[in-house]
C-alpha cells in the first residue's frame, strides 16, 4: 500500500474541498506534490476499495501516461487529476465515459478562459489546433462486470511550453500561452469536475444519445477529411461521426463506411 501524504505542497485539501459544488465527486480527495502517475495511484486506491468519487490531483507526475502506451508529459503548472467512478457501470458504459470526460474538459476550458477548445477524436482536446489536454480511462473487470473506471485527465494550464520535450512543443499548447496570462487552476478544477459529474449523471439517466450529439458539437473531427493510422492500416476519407461504442465511422472515397476503433488521427 502506498504511503498517503502528510502534507501536500502545491495544493491544499481544505482548498479544493472548499471550492467544489459537487455532489459526491470529490467526497475523498488525495493531494500530492509529486507522484508517477495519478492513475495508478488512483487505480490502486480504488483495488483497495476507494469510494465513487474519489480524486487524485498532483502538481507534477514523474511517469504520466498517455493512450496506446505513450508517456504524458506532465511539469508543473498543470492540471493532473484522476477520479474513480464505479457506480452502476456496465462494460457498455466503458466508451460513454471516455466521450463524456472528453465534452466535460472541453466545456470546462471555454467555461473558464472563453477558448474554443473542440475534441480530437477520441479524447484529445484542443485549442486552435494545438493539443492543450489529454484523457485515458482505465478499466477493472471481474468477468463481464465492471469494479470501476478511473478518469485520468492531464491539462496543460499555467506550464511553461518549453518545459516539455521539443516533439511535444510542436503540437501542443497551454492555456496560458493561449490566453497571453495564468489561469486560476481551482476555477479550472471545479468546472472540471462539475461537468463530469451532471454529464454522468445525465447519461446515468438515460440521455446516451444527448452524450453523442454534445461530443459531435464539440469536435473538431467530425465534418472534416481525415487520415487515421490504426492496426488495421491507414484509413482516409470524410469523418461522418461516432457510434455508441465511441468508434469513428468513416466514409472512404469508395463510398464505404469504415469503424475505427483506436487510431491515430490526422485532420486533412
Amino acid at each position: 500500500m502506498r504511503k498517503m501524504p502528510e502534507k501536500p505542497e502545491a495544493w491544499s485539501t481544505e482548498e479544493i474541498c472548499g471550492c467544489l459544488n459537487t455532489r459526491f465527486l470529490g467526497q475523498h480527495v488525495y493531494v500530492l506534490d509529486e507522484v508517477d502517475s495519478t492513475n495508478s495511484y488512483a487505480l490502486e486506491l480504488a483495488e483497495q476499495g476507494a469510494v465513487e468519487g474519489t480524486i487524485v490531483l498532483a502538481e507534477r507526475q514523474m511517469a504520466g501516461r498517455g493512450r496506446l502506451g505513450r508517456t504524458f508529459a506532465s511539469p508543473p503548472g498543470g492540471l493532473y487529476l484522476s477520479i474513480v467512478v464505479r457506480e452502476r457501470l456496465a462494460a457498455r458504459d466503458v466508451p460513454f465515459v471516455t466521450l463524456l470526460s472528453g465534452i466535460a474538459a472541453a466545456r470546462a476550458i471555454r467555461e473558464v478562459t472563453g477558448l474554443p477548445a473542440q475534441i480530437k477524436w477520441p479524447n484529445d482536446i484542443l485549442v486552435r489546433g494545438k493539443k492543450v489536454c489529454g484523457i485515458l480511462n482505465e478499466s477493472r473487470f471481474s468477468g463481464d462486470k465492471i469494479d470501476f473506471i478511473v478518469i485520468g485527465i492531464g491539462m496543460n494550464v499555467n506550464t511553461s511550453l518549453e518545459a516539455f520535450p521539443p516533439e511535444v512543443q510542436e503540437v501542443a499548447s497551454t492555456l496560458k500561452r493561449e490566453m497571453g496570462t495564468e489561469v486560476d487552476r481551482l476555477s479550472l478544477l471545479k468546472a472540471l469536475l462539475g461537468n463530469v459529474e451532471e454529464l454522468l449523471e445525465a447519461y446515468r439517466s438515460g440521455e446516451e444519445q444527448a452524450t453523442i450529439q454534445q461530443w459531435v458539437a464539440l469536435s473538431c473531427t467530425v465534418g472534416r477529411r481525415v487520415s487515421v493510422r490504426s492496426q488495421r492500416g491507414l484509413v482516409e476519407g470524410m469523418a461522418l461521426g461516432i457510434d455508441r461504442s465511441g468508434a469513428l465511422v468513416i466514409e472512404t472515397a469508395g463510398g464505404k463506411e469504415e469503424r475505427v476503433v483506436t487510431g491515430d488521427v490526422t485532420l486533412l
